[in-house]
């Protein structure tokens, strides 16, 4: 079971994109942004040359832990069978309206990025 630690407070985008290494920063940056824009997670900018630029979780952000836990620990249990049910799937060629192996792979690409993420905003605890 993932157990989320204590929460680090704010996190600087280098810290982040060190924490994430298969992480582009172009993906990185999309990510973020549409984080802020959901209100999960709050961007403060510092006046400096570069400009540092720091990320916290907000309130709302902070009370999907529990959710996010859940839903993770839901997939470990259960991810070989739903594995084994996308192979049989692309096995058998698949069917119209049916994801394909390119567009899953980029879709658990994105939902990875998300989680990671999040997961940085903690400090490790397993």
């Amino acid at each position: 079971m993932r157990v989320f630690g204590e929460v680090v407070g704010e996190v600087r985008f280098t810290e982040l994109r060190r924490r994430l290494p298969g992480i582009s920063q172009k993906m990185l940056s999309a990510t973020l942004r549409s984080l802020v824009v959901d209100g999960l997670i709050f961007r403060r900018v510092e006046d400096a040359v570069p400009p540092q630029v720091f990320y916290r979780l907000t309130d709302l952000g902070r009370s999907l832990k529990d959710p996010l836990t859940a839903l993770w620990d839901w997939a470990d249990d259960n991810a070989l069978e739903v594995e084994a049910n996308q192979s049989e799937r692309q096995t058998a060629g698949g069917r119209p309206g049916h994801v394909r192996a390119g567009s899953r792979r980029s879709a658990e690409y994105s939902l990875s990025n998300v989680r990671n993420i999040a997961e940085s905003m903690y400090l490790d605890g397993d």
